[in-house]
């Protein structure tokens, strides 16, 4: 994550980013998330943790049972992306 997120880059894509991390690591890795989306990165985030996730997300994409479908609480979220 620190190497990726060195380099200043453009597109970011997180594999359950929070996985394995505690509670510090998890809010100090929000925080990285944050900031490179205000440098103008545009970051991926695969999460089983909605909860965790949707806070970060301008939008959202749910997967469930193969097929995308988009979850209760994303309702405050103006235009989900779903992805055939």
């Amino acid at each position: 994550i620190g190497r990726a997120l060195v380099r200043d880059p453009d597109l970011i894509l997180f594999d359950e980013p929070h996985a394995g991390l505690d509670q510090d690591g998890r809010d100090l890795l929000d925080g990285l998330v944050h900031r490179a989306v205000a440098a103008g990165a545009t970051v991926i985030l695969a999460s089983h943790e909605i909860d965790r996730a949707e806070p970060l997300a301008d939008r959202v994409v749910a997967i469930v049972g193969g097929t995308t479908d988009t979850p209760a609480p994303v309702a405050t979220i103006e235009e989900p992306i779903l992805v055939p």
